[in-house]
């Protein structure tokens, strides 16, 4: 067993880490922010490291408590925790394939570690935004509530298909490539658009991360169907509304939910160069990442297809207005 780093410290550094810590257990996270920056400035430290590493994920800067974990790791690479923090930094920005590995590697130091093997586990069993991976406890040498914020619903339904959709579709529909049937074998393969569907109803519940998973069956199903890349980009989106809170403009833009939405509307504009809605998703996407002229030419090109489409008008009368 690798024992965590000793917290003994002296002087002004003593008292702005336990400042900070008061403040935290008080759930005041800016002021613990302040004071753990404060202390830093003094000494280079892997346990306040770690403590500023918990109190940016409870501000939603995730990008900032991965920083923090990855500067404690250059002082105690052994220290299973951080690699706690880090990969529950990279779940919420995105990298879930990074944040398994972070898991792993704090079990390899520390294989019975209750936390670490809690989060891998939820991280494995994953199915909707906003799970937390802090269980209740005690960090070595700090008392931390972990009890991040709720996340919120989605503003936005996905789109609802018309009626020249729903005919190219019945005429499009195929159960080559789709989804793999259940145990049972008389179980018939559900259709793209059945897949869709469910999507919609997991969106409107707000479950994003299942209604990717499930619009990921209906691509597989029917990848000519430009609403099921759409609806996928819509769900994306309400991950990076909820995950991508206190992120930079810059920091979106490389944010996987961004780029992934992005290619998934990219694509669906592919299949069909006149679909509204995707045009105006686009313009709102560009817009969460602070790219207004990006996102005032995607409410424009919806515009030139209906001057009359309230998202898009809505979009391009915000931007203007900010010019």
């Amino acid at each position: 067993m690798v024992s965590a780093p000793s917290a003994s410290l002296s002087g002004t550094l003593r008292e702005l880490k336990e400042k900070g810590d008061k403040a935290y257990s008080g759930r005041d996270y800016a002021t613990a922010a302040e004071s753990y920056s404060e202390a830093l400035e003094t000494s280079r430290n892997a346990v306040i490291l770690s403590n500023r590493s918990a109190t940016y994920a409870q501000r939603r800067r995730f990008d900032k408590a991965l920083a923090d974990a990855d500067l404690a790791l250059q002082l105690e690479p052994r220290w299973a925790k951080l690699y706690h923090r880090r990969g529950h930094a990279l779940f919420h920005l995105g990298r879930l394939e990074e944040a398994r590995a972070a898991f792993q590697k704090g079990l390899e130091l520390e294989p019975e570690d209750l936390s670490l093997l809690e989060a891998r586990s939820k991280l494995e069993a994953y199915s909707e935004e906003g799970e937390s991976f802090w269980p209740a406890g005690e960090y070595p040498g700090e008392k931390l509530p972990e009890q991040p914020p709720s996340p919120s619903s989605p503003s936005t339904p996905p789109e609802q298909p018309t009626s020249t959709q729903k005919a190219s579709s019945a005429s499009k529909r195929t159960t080559s490539g789709a989804a793999a049937p259940s145990a049972q074998a008389s179980t018939p393969a559900a259709s793209a658009e059945e897949l869709r569907e469910r999507g919609n109803a997991l969106f409107r519940e707000g479950k994003h991360s299942k209604a990717v998973r499930m619009y990921d069956q209906a691509i597989r199903a029917d990848p000519s169907d430009a609403r099921c890349w759409a609806n996928r980009a819509a769900a994306q989106m309400g991950m990076l509304q909820e995950f991508g809170k206190g992120l930079s403009p810059e920091a979106m833009r490389t944010n996987p939910y961004f780029t992934n939405s992005l290619d998934d509307l990219s694509k669906a504009l592919s299949i069909d160069s006149r679909y509204i809605k995707a045009w105006a998703r686009k313009g709102q996407l560009h817009g969460m990442a602070a790219e207004a002229q990006q996102a005032l030419n995607a409410f424009e090109r919806g515009l030139a297809i209906d001057p009359n489409n309230a998202e898009c008008l809505a979009g391009r009368r915000w931007w203007q207005s900010r010019r």
